[in-house]
């Protein structure tokens, strides 16, 4: 498969999901299951922000917009209980007082400078990150998804980094052992997003298929940071992945029905 018509937009994180082509995001949660897509994207509910998902837009920030001294605030305690939880009237002062900065804990501060250092000790994720400059930072790009039908799909993505050789995104993730670093990949369909990432990027630019490296970097001791890299056989997997699963958003979309197979049938185990 293929996208056409690709654009490019330099546009905030909130304007990118105002959008309402299907995204790379959109996609995943279909994979994970139809009820979740509904909940989260035909229902319009939210996923409850942690300080897992702050952190983590912290981490981006800090490597790929340069904006350490910008983008964080630490969180005083004045506006904690002995618990640690926010203070009514005193956390939405200073929540209003720091709006579009993120807060973080003290405890938090340190772990990303700790996980910085290491995104620099590993020579190919600071060898990518290195190269900022000669690339575009969390752009957006939309193009048209053909279906089966002769007709077309808007579908979008919002990349981490874009060099003129390679796409990077960066992940967060609580452990980085053997087992999740073989399989969270897999389960967080990360191989499915990078061909979209792909096929975005080709709309715009033609030629071949650029190389996607995730950045992955661990959220806990010992704060590990490794590179992956899907390989072709493993996009050539996700690409029809990708093209089922837009071909049932569409279709799902047009019925309403948002159960999963055989549903309300028990599942036998």
């Amino acid at each position: 498969m293929g996208f056409l018509n690709g654009q490019v937009h330099l546009e905030s994180h909130e304007q990118y999901h105002g959008r309402r082509e299907i995204s790379a995001s959109m996609i995943k949660s279909l994979l994970n299951s139809p009820e979740e897509f509904e909940w989260l994207h035909v229902l319009g509910n939210r996923k409850e922000a942690s300080s897992a998902m702050d952190f983590g837009t912290a981490i981006h920030e800090e490597q790929l917009k340069g904006l350490w001294e910008q983008s964080w605030i630490e969180i005083p305690e004045s506006v904690l209980d002995s618990r640690g939880h926010k203070r009514g009237n005193a956390w939405r002062a200073f929540e209003r007082e720091n709006e579009g900065r993120v807060l973080l804990k003290a405890d938090q501060l340190g772990k990303m400078k700790i996980i910085s250092e290491r995104m620099r000790q590993n020579p190919i994720a600071a060898e990518l990150l290195g190269r900022k400059a000669e690339g575009l930072s969390e752009i957006s790009i939309t193009a048209d998804a053909p279906l089966e039908d002769g007709t077309t799909q808007k579908v979008r993505g919002r990349l981490d980094l874009l060099l003129p050789d390679c796409i990077v995104d960066l992940k967060t993730i609580s452990s980085l052992d053997d087992r999740t670093r073989q399989y969270r990949p897999f389960d967080h369909n990360w191989h499915v997003q990078a061909v979209m990432y792909q096929l975005l990027v080709n709309a715009v630019r033609g030629g071949d298929l650029l190389p996607v490296y995730f950045i992955a970097v661990e959220t806990s001791i010992p704060y590990r940071v490794e590179v992956l890299r899907p390989m072709p056989d493993t996009l050539a997997g996700a690409a029809m992945l990708l093209q089922d699963a837009i071909e049932e958003i569409v279709e799902r979309t047009r019925s309403g029905n948002w159960h999963r197979e055989n549903w309300p049938e028990p599942f036998h185990f």
